[in-house]
């Protein structure tokens, strides 16, 4: 386990750890999270906030999700099954997507990261 720092809301085990705020988590998980801009390994001597975890979502969707975020949900909603991981109202499913990128994402960023895929057809 390793100490790291939210640069975008993440959602972590049913909560949300705010931009700023510091969580544990292995350092596969957070290698991953690194490579897409959404948080930093907490460096010594760093003093980063507990962010207040809560099970809601942020106000207004919370920050702005990093463009690197962004590009791999993309990637990872072309892997998806089209039989079985997308919802009845044709949405990737937010589990199947979760398993593909190797942590946790919330809703708002799976829709924008969709509206994307929208676009580009």
């Amino acid at each position: 386990m390793a100490e790291y720092v939210a640069i975008n809301t993440i959602k972590r085990d049913g909560k949300y750890v705010e931009p700023g705020g510091s969580f544990e988590c292995d350092v596969k998980e957070g290698t991953g999270l690194e490579k897409i801009g959404a948080a930093r390994r907490a460096l010594q001597g760093d003093t980063p906030a507990k962010a207040e975890k809560s099970s809601k979502a942020p106000a207004g969707g919370g920050e702005p999700t990093a463009p690197e975020m962004l590009e791999k949900i993309v990637e990872a909603i072309g892997k998806l099954n089209p039989d079985s991981d997308f919802t009845a109202d044709d949405k990737p499913k937010v589990p199947a997507l979760n398993e593909i990128l190797g942590f946790e994402i919330t809703a708002a960023q799976r829709d924008e990261a969709f509206a994307l895929t929208k676009k580009e057809d």
